[in-house]
């Protein structure tokens, strides 16, 4: 009987040591699946970065575009509030000398344009 007990405890003890290598190989291939979802997740990050810096160029484009619009408007309205300068000037002018006339339409700013 005791070769049987020992037979037996020895059979666990087996067993034991099976279970424990089978966890042990399983280990890498959980390890390879983590590795894989954390290159996974690392990838769609560097995808979300290049669109953002892509954004980023894109608006700051769109930022230099406005501005050169802006100056071109700027100089638009300069030219308008000169000639409304102008115009405020000679009809100063015209009252000074007693006669005030009222603009024509080739004075008027709008008229410049066509």
């Amino acid at each position: 009987m005791e070769a049987i007990s020992a037979s037996c405890t020895r059979m666990s003890e087996i067993i034991g040591v099976v279970d424990l290598i089978s966890r042990i190989s399983e280990a890498p291939a959980m390890q390879a699946q983590g590795v894989a979802q954390v290159h996974g997740v690392v990838s769609e990050i560097d995808e979300g970065l290049r669109q953002n810096a892509a954004l980023v160029e894109e608006a700051a484009a769109a930022a230099d575009s406005l501005r050169s619009q802006t100056e071109a408007l700027d100089s638009v309205l300069a030219y308008f509030q000169l000639g409304a300068r102008e115009q405020a000037v000679q009809q100063a002018g015209a009252r000074s000398k007693g006669h005030a006339s009222p603009p024509s339409l080739a004075q008027h700013p709008l008229a410049r344009m066509s």
